[in-house]
């Protein structure tokens, strides 16, 4: 076992002649067991089968800034997969330490109250726009709804601009009722010498 960055990795060993998968089979069930005992701190155990040949040759450490794009991060991460996936003789390309990005709406009550608009027609609003948003935290005073929408998105800007509520001539757009932010998904991360990093495998 080793630990290192807040990850702990444990390998377990057959001995020759054993049955791989029904040996897996048993560490799975014990796992399974000890899972529900586990400190609150523990975010999730994983495990994972491999052979010979799925035995990583290389690892880079990808290092970004914290103030870095999320979406410009991804879009880097992304393409560097797939020129590794390229390379004859790679049979697979791990990305470790980079967790999903969501999208955070922070709603000012005070702003709904003063342009009476009901938080139905903001929910509405966001769900039925024609914008591919991904599930995320709406956040309204201490309280967090989640909003169940899907897909990828590609501006800050077309989020805050949807029309949430129009009279008289009045446009009230999602930006001025609410604050509008990426983030990562609740998670463990990677870091290498001290500073944030993706981990790409091959």
């Amino acid at each position: 076992s080793k630990i290192e960055d807040g990850i702990s990795i444990t390998t377990i060993e057959f001995q020759p002649g054993s049955d791989p998968d029904e040996k897996f089979s048993k560490v799975a069930e014990k796992i399974n067991q000890i899972k529900s005992s586990l400190p609150n701190e523990i975010y999730d155990v994983i495990l994972q089968k491999w052979d010979v040949t799925d035995i990583n040759i290389i690892q880079y450490a990808l290092i970004y800034d914290d103030n870095i794009n999320l979406l410009k991060l991804d879009k880097i991460v992304d393409d560097i997969k797939k020129e590794f996936s390229k390379v004859d003789g790679v049979k697979k390309v791990g990305i470790h330490g980079l967790r999903d990005i969501e999208l955070q709406i922070m709603i000012d009550v005070n702003k709904l109250a003063f342009f009476k608009i009901p938080l139905s027609q903001v929910l509405g609003a966001i769900e039925s726009s024609n914008k591919d948003i991904p599930g995320g935290d709406l956040k309204i005073g201490s309280k967090n709804i989640s909003v169940k929408t899907s897909g990828s998105f590609k501006s800050l800007s077309d989020i805050e601009n949807i029309v949430v509520h129009s009279s008289e001539g009045k446009i009230v757009k999602l930006k001025d009722i609410a604050v509008i932010s990426y983030k990562r998904r609740e998670g463990y991360f990677a870091r290498f010498n001290g500073r944030n990093c993706a981990f790409i495998t091959a």
